[in-house]
């Protein structure tokens, strides 16, 4: 069902990142409908936020610098 709403990257076991033209109450209606007991969801706006990284493959970065738009964040 993840895999449906468009660009999506699964970096850990129980992560999931998603590029979707859907808001937010949507997303989180769609897959609310598909959890198990005990599941959590959380669904979070990062498009256009910075972020950074350490110890991702080459790929992760390139994923975050395509879909979320804003370059890494750089201390220093």
């Amino acid at each position: 069902m993840i895999t449906s709403l468009g660009r999506w990257w699964h970096p850990a076991e129980n992560v999931w990142l998603v590029s979707t033209g859907y808001h937010l109450d949507e997303v989180r209606d769609i897959l609310a409908a598909q959890l198990e007991l005990g599941d959590q969801l959380l669904v979070l706006d990062i498009e256009g936020q910075p972020w950074a990284a350490s110890g991702v493959y080459p790929e992760a970065e390139e994923w975050m610098r395509e879909h979320v738009s804003c370059p890494p964040h750089h201390s220093g």
